[in-house]
């Protein structure tokens, strides 16, 4: 099995467990393979949440794979700096900072996003006004406490 199928059935058998997986990463060392990845949740995340499902994915992944293996299941972090495009919408509702291309710096509400164009929706807390933001202008983004 490689690495993308060994990916898509571990994100298929947490999705049905109501987590979305995060940072999904797979690499051997030595003779062992090791999955990491962080799970997220609506309701949060509890080290017990992160404990069910590392036991629950060691027994599925034990099933199909015949080589030795460790996992590391985490949560998404408080101050998680966000990665791709899909989690400015997991993360919707939640305040960020957002760090542009051309060196401004967004504070405020992450509201979503428009799959369709690419863009980021944000609610700027200085001004309380909504911002488009495409996707490429973005250099980082920041979840804040």
């Amino acid at each position: 099995m490689n690495r993308v199928e060994l990916e898509n059935n571990i994100v298929d058998f947490i999705s049905k467990q109501g987590y979305q997986v995060l940072d999904f990463n797979a690499y051997k060392k030595g003779e062992t393979l090791n999955i990491s990845f962080s799970i997220f949740s609506k309701n949060g995340v509890t080290v017990k949440d992160c404990s069910k499902v590392t036991i629950s994915t060691r027994d599925f992944i034990s099933m199909f794979l015949e080589e030795d293996f460790f996992i590391d299941v985490s949560s998404p972090g408080a101050e998680r700096e966000l990665k791709s495009f899909n989690e400015f919408g997991i993360f919707s509702g939640k305040k960020a900072k957002i760090i542009l291309k051309n060196g401004d710096i967004l504070t405020g509400i992450l509201d979503g996003i428009e799959k369709d164009s690419n863009n980021i929706l944000f609610v700027r807390a200085e001004k309380n006004d909504k911002h488009i933001i495409p996707f490429n202008d973005v250099n980082k983004c920041k979840l804040l406490l």
